[in-house]
């Protein structure tokens, strides 16, 4: 068995990213692969991951300090597998001579590609989509985030008695697309009174903004939550998730939304296209004018059942995930030559 050191990219949760990671050493540590979790700097990941019962370790954020925390680390492990540009680097000149993997998320490319591209023995990516950036440049890998099933939330969201919920969950940072879908649900909200929007994630900044304003003016059919720790396991409380976003690597949203029984209408993008490619037409249109008809229509008559839907999404279980993942780790052993 491979025993990695997995390097987070943040101190906080701040998106799928760090519950995809938390939820892969979880999977890695129940198979006896006894994982090492180094986390930049003291949070909420690293209070989540001592939850799971996790080795974690504290490293310094800043560059050099974090490689030289990470030398003895690296040394007693067999693999090392980053999370982000800041780990890949870290791990790269903590000079430790393990094989280096570097997970990435992101389907927009960076400037910093053509450097960082040349450091990992191997890069895993979460979609085909995330896979092009690197496109005849890296060795590549794509295996799909793990995504759990949701749990049974103790406490249920303050939601209106009768209405039919459509869910906006996703930071509300420019790529999310949360501006072109706000006219939108003030259209729909003026054409359908049994209608409730519910936003959830991090609200702070100006699209925040916007968004505050609109549920202000719409009183109780506007509910905002903020973040929401477990988001994931109130998704099957709602009728319908839309995802306007304008990139996605993956979509962790819409796997939720699939393994929770709920039907998904998307901008047709990136990862989004491969997580939603088994339903028969989840796609917003090309001409935003018809979105607000689209999500009536498919409020009124679903797509697809919740049995369905859960079908499919069964292709993100954490399990498969790991397996994947675990997989690399043995090929990328093997082909190294010892330190």
């Amino acid at each position: 068995m491979v025993r990695p050191l997995l390097l987070a990219n943040f101190a906080r949760i701040v998106g799928g990213g760090e519950l995809g990671l938390l939820e892969l050493a979880g999977e890695l540590d129940h198979r006896g692969l006894q994982p090492v979790v180094a986390v930049p700097g003291e949070g909420d990941f690293a209070d989540a991951a001592r939850d799971a019962k996790l080795d974690v370790r504290i490293i310094p954020e800043a560059l050099p300090d974090a490689a030289r925390r990470l030398r003895p680390l690296a040394a007693e492990a067999e693999l090392v597998h980053a999370t982000g540009a800041r780990g890949l680097m870290a791990a790269f000149m903590a000079r430790a001579h393990k094989p280096l993997i570097w997970h990435v998320r992101v389907a927009s490319r960076d400037k910093m590609d053509p450097f960082l591209m040349r450091l990992p023995d191997l890069v895993i990516a979460n979609s085909r989509a995330t896979a092009q950036r690197f496109a005849g440049r890296a060795r590549v890998r794509v295996i799909y985030n793990g995504v759990r099933e949701p749990r049974p939330a103790p406490i249920p969201l303050p939601l209106l008695p009768d209405s039919r919920r459509i869910g906006v969950i996703g930071r509300m940072t420019p790529e999310k697309g949360h501006l072109d879908l706000v006219p939108v649900l003030g259209e729909v909200l003026e054409r359908r009174s049994d209608i409730q929007i519910v936003f959830a994630g991090d609200d702070s900044g100006r699209i925040g903004d916007a968004i505050r304003a609109f549920a202000d003016s719409r009183g109780p059919s506007v509910l905002r939550l903020g973040v929401v720790d477990n988001m994931a396991d109130h998704v099957g409380e709602l009728d319908l998730v839309v995802i306007p976003s304008l990139v996605e690597g993956f979509s962790r949203v819409a796997a939720e939304a699939l393994r929770s029984g709920v039907n998904v209408l998307a901008r047709r993008v990136g990862g989004l296209i491969e997580v939603l490619s088994p339903l028969s037409d989840p796609w917003l249109p090309d001409d935003r004018r018809s979105w607000a008809d689209a999500i009536i229509r498919e409020l009124d008559s679903p797509s697809h059942t919740s049995e369905e839907l859960k079908g499919y999404g069964a292709r993100f279980d954490p399990g498969r995930h790991a397996d994947g993942v675990v997989q690399a780790y043995e090929s990328l052993v093997r082909s190294s030559p010892p330190a």
